[in-house]
């Protein structure tokens, strides 16, 4: 099943329209459902950079190693906004953060560059993290792209959709299929 989020900015008023929320329930890959929403958010710029994302609800887990999987496209044009984190840090809200920069990079945060020329293709994406050693990887398209250290917190869980930020595109949209959220046994 295609997840595709879109958010759009309509004029002056920064009103922000959301379409195509999904939600994952379920503790495994193997049982989850995907089950259609629909939200709307309008009013102030504050209302703007809020947009439903897909949550993996469950597990959300504070120990083992974790691994989210899924297949994202961002069309040209969708620029300067997060689409996909691993929610939970300390003092930070977020332990990863993949960022969509200019001319479809895709980021750390808005420093390292883990690839570039990524909009309008299919992409794989693996995060693994080890809440234990609060430790992060990163691969795309099954290359190992990044590491780096946990940013602390005591409970996490994946999130991917799209967010818009301060410098954000006037139009932002990512689509998901394919996702998975794994916990290493043993």
């Amino acid at each position: 099943m295609l997840l595709q989020f879109q958010n759009k900015r309509h004029g002056n008023c920064n009103k922000t329209e959301s379409c195509c929320n999904f939600k994952i329930k379920g503790t495994a890959a193997k049982d989850a459902a995907i089950l259609p929403t629909v939200s709307k958010k309008h009013g102030s710029k504050k209302d703007a950079a809020i947009h439903p994302p897909v949550t993996a609800r469950r597990p959300h887990y504070s120990s083992g190693v974790w691994q989210f999987e899924g297949y994202g496209y961002v069309p040209c044009g969708t620029a300067n906004v997060t689409i996909m984190q691993v929610f939970g840090g300390s003092p930070h809200a977020t332990t990863f953060m993949l960022r969509v920069g200019q001319n479809g990079t895709l980021t750390y945060y808005r420093s390292a560059v883990l690839a570039s020329n990524m909009y309008d293709r299919w992409f794989r994406l693996n995060v693994i993290h080890d809440a234990n050693a609060s430790h992060l990887k990163v691969y795309i398209d099954g290359v190992l792209k990044f590491e780096a250290p946990g940013r602390g917190g005591t409970s996490h869980y994946f999130k991917c959709g799209v967010y818009s930020q301060p410098d954000g595109s006037y139009y932002m949209e990512s689509r998901w299929k394919g996702i998975k959220v794994l916990k290493k046994c043993g």
